[in-house]
C-alpha cells in the first residue's frame, strides 16, 4: 500500500501504462499482419508484465485476494500471450484472441489517473479524465474482442481492426447502419455486452461527475493575470458588504489614479506622472467562505463587474495563493473586522495572514489594517509596508473632538473621496459644506523651483500660483539608511514608460533616521529634493507635479517674483532637531520602594470615585468630559493620552477633568485605575443602574462634552442584524436629559458616539434627524415671535418718562437695566424651548399648548416693555 501511493509507485504505474499503450498499438499492427513476428518486443513484454505482477503480489497485504481479484486476473492473463505464441510457433488459430488479452492492460489508464491525480488534480477534473479514458478503453477493448472472435476463417477473415472499431462505436451510439454485423454467436454476445456495459457504467460515472460539480464551488477557480496588467489582492475580513463597498468606492474613484514612485527614488528632475496602465487595476477578493447574497449583488454591479473577482481560498494555503496569482500581484490589502467582539483574536488572525503572505512572496507590498494598537509591534516586526490602526485613529479623533467640535467630520471628509453635487439645489450653508467636503488630501512632489524655500514660503507660493486650489499641509521626511549610498537599484531609463515600482529593494536595511511626518513646521523646515508633501485640493489634477510647474510658469509670466530663499546660516539655526528626545526632569529626592507603592495605591484609590467631587478638596467637578466606556485598556489609555499632552495644563481652555463612567466589573475598574494613575484629574465611576440615572450622577448637566465609546462585548443580534444595543441606550439617555432640561441639538453636550455596526448608525441617524427637525421647527417659531415684537417704529418717541439728567449719569444705569431685561427675556425663551423639546405624548402636547400660550403672552409683555424703555433712553440721550 505504501509503494502504491509513493513517488516510486506512481512512476512505475505510469511506466506500465505507457507500455500497455505500446502493446495495444503493437496488437493493432499485428491484426493487419497476422503472420508477422515481433520476438524481441514479445520477450520484453513478457519480462515487464511478469515483473509487474510479481511486484504487486509481493507488496499487497493479502496475496490470495490479489490473485483472485479482477486486476490480478487481468495482469496474469497478459503474461500468457507471449508464452503461448512461443509454444504454438505463431501458427495457433487462437493467436488473435491471445494477443488481444494485452489490450486489456489499457484499463490501467483509469487506475493511474486515480492514483497519480489524487493530490494534484481536482475531483471534478479527475472524474472527467476517468470518464474519457473509461470510454476509450471500453471502445478499444470491445473492438479488439469483436475482432478476435469474428476474424477467423469460419466467420469474417477479411475483417480488420478498424472495421471492428467502427462497429463498436456505431453499436454504442445505437445507430446500427447494418453494413457490419456479427456472424458468430460470440460476436453477437460481444455486441450485446457492449450495449449493456455502455448503458450502465458510463451513466453511473456521468452521474458521479454531476454530483461532484454540484458540490464544487463556482468561486473556487483560478485567476490568470494578464501580461502587463497586474492585479491587487484583497484578503482578511471580506464578509462584510459595506466594508467592501467603501473600499472599492475609494479604490476606483477617478482621483485614485496611481502615480509613479520612481521620482522619490531616482532623479529629482523626473516628474511624477499618471500611468494610465494602472489607473484601473483588477482586484481579486480572497475569502475562505462562499460569498453572501449581498456580496454577489455587489460584484454584479456594472462598475465592479469586469474589475473585481471573488475566489474562494485561504492565504494560509500555498495552493490557493498560487491560484490567485499572489506571485504576480501588484499589492495586497489585509482588511480587519471593525465589529469583532474579540479584537485580540482578530488582530492575531491578521498577523498570521501577514506572515503567510510574507512567506509566499516577500516582495509583495502589504497594506494592513489592525483593530487594537497592541499588535503594532508584532506587525512591525514582520515588516509591514503600511499599517493602519483603526481603534487608535477613532479614539484619537474622538478625544480631539472634545476640544475641537467637528474634527471627526473634517478629517473624514478630507480623507474620503467625493465630488461636488449640483449647487443649484442646495442652500447657502449646504453649498459651503459641499465645497469643503470636496476637498481631499493628496501626496505629491514639488518641482525643483521650490527647493531651498522654507515651509511658510512654499505654502504661500503654492496657494498663490494655484489661485487657492492647493493648500500645503505637511511634509513627509523619508527614512535614510546606511546602505542606501552603496546600493544601486535599477533605475528606470529616462524616457521609457515603466510600471511604478512599489517593491522594496531590501527589507533588512536599518534606517539611520526614521520617517517623520511634520505638520505645518513653519519657517524652520527647508524644502529639499526627495521630500513628499501632503496638500489639500479639490481634484488630483491640481496637485500633480506637472500641473504645479505649469501654474508656476503662468504665475511668473504675469510679472510675479519668487520669494527670496533664506540663508544657509538661518536655515541651520532655525531647523529643529528632528531626532531630539525630550528628557524628563530628574527627581529631587530618592524615595523608597514602599513609599512609592503606597503613593501609587493612594492615587489609585483617589481615581475611583462614587460622586463627581475631587477626593482631596471635596469640590464638585465641573466643565468635565464624561466618557461612557467599558474600560478596555488600549481605548482608555489612548483617550487619556490625547487629552493630557504637555500643552494641556490646568487652567487652560484645553484642559478638562475626565470621568470614565463604566458598567464593568470592579476588577476591570481597578485595572483601569492602575493604568490611569499617571494622569491628573482623571477619574473612574462605576455604574449599576440605568443610563439616565447614572449620567445624572456623573453631573452631566455640568459637563462640557459627553463621549460614548462602543461596548464590543454587548453587540446583540436582532432579527439577523447586529446592533450596538448598549450604545443606543446610552445615546437615548443623553437625548432624554437634553430634552428634559431644555438643551436643543445645537448644545455642546451633544454626545459623540463610537459605533461598531453600520446598522446602528442608521438607527441613531433617524432618531437624531427627527429630533433635530422638531427643535428647528420650534426654534423658527420662537424667532419669528421675538422678531415680531422687536420691530423698530419709524416715528420718534417723545421723552415724557425720564427726568432731565446728564448723559454721563443716565447712560450706564439705563443700559445695564436694558441688559437685565433682555436677559430675563432670554430666560423665558429658554423655558419655552425646554417645554417645546419635551413632547412625548398627546396629553403632554395639550398641557404644553396651554403653557406656551401663557409664556408667549409673557414674552410679548417683557419684550414690548424692553423695547419702549430702550427707545425712551435713546431719545432722552439725544437731548
Amino acid at each position: 500500500m505504501k509503494l502504491k501511493f509513493s513517488k516510486l509507485g506512481t512512476a512505475w504505474e505510469i511506466f506500465q501504462t505507457f507500455f500497455a499503450l505500446l502493446a495495444s498499438v503493437t496488437y493493432v499492427i499485428q491484426t493487419y499482419r497476422p503472420m508477422s513476428e515481433m520476438t524481441a518486443f514479445d520477450t520484453v513484454a513478457l519480462v515487464v508484465f511478469t515483473a509487474d505482477y510479481l511486484l504487486n503480489l509481493y507488496c499487497c497485504e493479502n496475496r490470495w485476494q490479489f490473485v483472485i481479484s479482477v486486476n490480478g486476473v487481468m495482469d496474469a492473463l497478459t503474461i500468457f500471450p507471449t508464452i503461448l505464441d512461443r509454444v504454438g510457433n505463431g501458427h495457433s488459430k487462437a493467436l488473435p484472441f491471445i494477443r488481444f488479452v494485452r489490450v486489456m492492460r489499457m484499463l490501467r489508464l483509469v487506475r493511474v489517473v486515480r492514483v497519480a491525480g489524487a493530490h494534484t488534480v481536482s475531483a471534478v477534473r479527475k472524474q472527467i479524465y476517468t470518464i474519457i479514458l473509461l470510454t476509450a478503453c471500453l471502445i478499444f477493448v470491445a473492438a479488439g474482442l469483436f475482432h478476435a472472435v469474428e476474424s477467423n476463417e469460419d466467420a469474417q477473415p477479411d475483417l480488420r481492426f478498424g472495421d471492428a472499431l467502427y462497429f463498436v462505436v456505431v453499436t454504442i451510439a445505437t445507430v446500427g447502419y447494418g453494413d457490419i454485423v456479427p456472424v458468430t454467436s460470440a460476436g453477437r454476445a460481444v455486441a450485446l455486452g457492449v450495449i449493456i456495459v455502455s448503458f450502465t457504467v458510463i451513466p453511473t460515472e456521468v452521474s458521479r461527475l454531476t454530483q461532484l460539480i454540484a458540490l464544487q464551488s463556482h468561486f473556487r477557480t483560478t485567476y490568470h493575470p494578464l501580461i502587463g496588467k497586474p492585479h491587487v489582492l484583497v484578503v482578511g475580513h471580506v464578509a462584510e458588504p459595506r466594508c467592501l463597498l467603501d473600499f472599492f468606492r475609494e479604490f476606483y474613484h477617478p482621483d485614485r489614479a496611481m502615480t509613479s514612485m520612481s521620482s522619490f527614488e531616482g532623479s529629482s528632475n523626473h516628474q511624477n506622472e499618471v500611468d494610465p496602465s494602472v489607473v484601473e487595476l483588477p482586484c481579486v477578493i480572497v475569502g475562505p467562505k462562499e460569498p453572501s447574497e449581498e456580496i454577489i449583488n455587489l460584484l454584479d454591479h456594472p462598475v465592479l463587474q469586469n474589475r473585481v473577482t471573488y475566489i474562494k481560498g485561504s492565504v494560509m494555503s500555498e495552493e490557493d495563493m498560487c491560484r490567485v496569482g499572489a506571485d504576480a500581484a501588484r499589492a495586497c490589502f489585509v482588511l480587519a473586522s471593525k465589529s469583532a467582539p474579540n479584537t485580540k483574536q482578530t488582530d492575531a488572525e491578521t498577523v498570521m495572514r501577514l506572515l503567510a503572505i510574507r512567506n509566499y512572496n516577500p516582495d509583495l507590498p502589504v497594506y494592513t489594517q489592525i483593530v487594537s494598537p497592541v499588535f503594532i509591534d508584532y506587525i512591525s516586526g514582520v515588516d509591514a509596508d503600511h499599517l493602519l490602526c483603526l481603534d487608535q485613529i477613532k479614539i484619537s479623533l474622538l478625544a480631539k473632538s472634545c476640544l475641537c467640535p467637528g474634527l471627526v467630520t473634517l478629517i473624514s471628509n478630507l480623507f474620503r473621496s467625493s465630488a461636488l453635487v449640483n449647487r443649484e439645489t442646495l442652500t447657502n450653508w449646504e453649498q459651503e459644506y459641499a465645497e469643503g467636503m470636496a476637498l481631499e488630501v493628496y501626496a505629491t512632489t514639488l518641482p525643483t523651483v521650490f527647493h531651498g524655500l522654507n515651509f511658510t514660503q512654499t505654502c504661500q507660493l503654492l496657494y498663490n500660483i494655484s489661485c487657492g486650489e492647493v493648500i500645503l499641509l505637511a511634509v513627509y521626511e523619508q527614512p535614510t539608511s546606511s546602505a542606501s549610498k552603496t546600493t544601486n537599484p535599477k533605475k528606470p531609463i529616462r524616457g521609457s514608460k515603466t510600471m511604478p515600482q512599489l517593491r522594496r529593494y531590501s527589507w533588512t536595511l536599518k534606517p539611520e533616521q526614521s520617517a517623520q511626518m511634520l505638520s505645518n513646521p513653519g519657517s524652520s523646515m527647508i524644502m529639499r529634493p526627495g521630500q513628499l508633501v501632503y496638500v489639500m485640493s479639490e481634484s488630483k489634477k491640481f496637485t500633480m507635479t506637472s500641473s504645479i510647474a505649469n501654474d508656476l510658469k503662468i504665475w511668473l509670466a504675469k510679472g510675479n517674483v519668487l520669494p527670496a530663499r533664506p540663508g544657509k546660516s538661518d536655515a541651520k539655526s532655525k531647523r529643529p532637531s528632528l531626532l531630539s528626545k525630550k528628557r524628563g526632569t530628574p527627581s529631587n529626592g530618592q524615595h523608597s520602594t514602599t513609599s512609592d507603592e503606597r503613593a501609587d495605591r493612594q492615587r489609585q484609590d483617589e481615581i475611583l470615585i462614587d460622586e463627581p467631587k475631587y477626593p482631596v478638596t471635596g469640590e464638585a467637578i465641573q466643565n468635565h468630559i464624561i466618557v461612557v466606556s467599558d474600560l478596555e485598556q488600549t481605548s482608555t489609555l489612548q483617550f487619556a493620552h490625547m487629552l493630557r499632552h504637555e500643552r494641556h495644563v490646568p487652567g487652560s481652555n484645553e484642559y478638562h477633568p475626565i470621568i470614565f463612567l463604566s458598567w464593568s466589573s470592579p476588577k476591570n475598574a481597578a485595572a483601569a485605575c492602575r493604568d490611569l494613575s499617571e494622569f491628573s484629574d482623571i477619574f473612574v465611576m462605576l455604574a449599576t443602574g440605568d443610563s439616565k440615572r447614572e449620567l445624572m450622577r456623573a453631573n452631566i448637566l455640568g459637563a462640557s462634552r459627553c463621549v460614548v465609546l462602543a461596548d464590543k462585548a454587548n453587540i446583540q443580534e436582532i432579527d439577523g442584524e447586529s446592533v450596538d444595543s448598549q450604545t443606543i441606550f446610552h445615546y437615548l439617555a443623553v437625548l432624554s436629559i437634553q430634552a428634559e432640561y431644555g438643551m436643543d441639538t445645537t448644545s455642546g453636550l451633544m454626545p459623540m458616539v463610537e459605533l461598531n455596526m453600520p446598522r446602528t448608525m442608521k438607527i441613531l441617524d433617524s432618531t437624531l434627524r427627527k429630533r433635530t427637525a422638531i427643535s428647528f421647527q420650534h426654534r423658527q417659531e420662537l424667532n419669528s415671535l421675538v422678531m415680531g415684537t422687536m420691530v423698530v417704529p419709524t416715528e420718534v418717541v417723545a421723552p415724557t418718562v425720564f427726568p432731565v439728567k446728564s448723559q454721563q449719569e443716565r447712560a450706564p444705569d439705563d443700559i445695564s437695566d436694558i441688559k437685565w431685561r433682555l436677559g430675563k427675556a432670554n430666560v423665558v425663551k429658554n423655558i419655552y424651548l425646554r417645554g417645546a423639546d419635551n413632547i412625548i405624548s398627546l396629553d403632554q402636547q395639550v398641557k404644553l399648548s396651554k403653557r406656551i400660550s401663557s409664556k408667549r403672552t409673557l414674552i410679548k409683555r417683557e419684550l414690548e416693555f424692553t423695547r419702549r424703555h430702550y427707545f425712551d433712553v435713546q431719545t432722552a440721550t439725544q437731548f
